[in-house]
């Protein structure tokens, strides 16, 4: 990712992807791991009718600023 800046190189996750990552969090939380590729919990956005967050394509600016490019420059 600090090569590469532009979508076309990377996969989208997909909803069964990111059902694997929850499913592998849950089990791995006994262990003491907090996060599975990124994913911390599952969104309660995913409960909404006809939306999940892996389809969501709007930029969230409080997600970015405040657990992206702020704590990394500030780090």
């Amino acid at each position: 990712m600090q090569t590469h800046y532009c979508e076309e190189f990377f996969d989208k996750r997909t909803v069964y992807e990111y059902s694997q990552d929850v499913m592998n969090l849950n089990q791995k939380a006994e262990r003491g791991r907090k996060h599975v590729r990124g994913v911390k919990t599952d969104s309660l956005l995913n409960q909404v009718d006809g939306f999940h967050v892996t389809d969501n394509w709007s930029l969230d600016i409080m997600h970015i600023v405040l657990e992206g490019i702020v704590p990394v420059e500030l780090g």
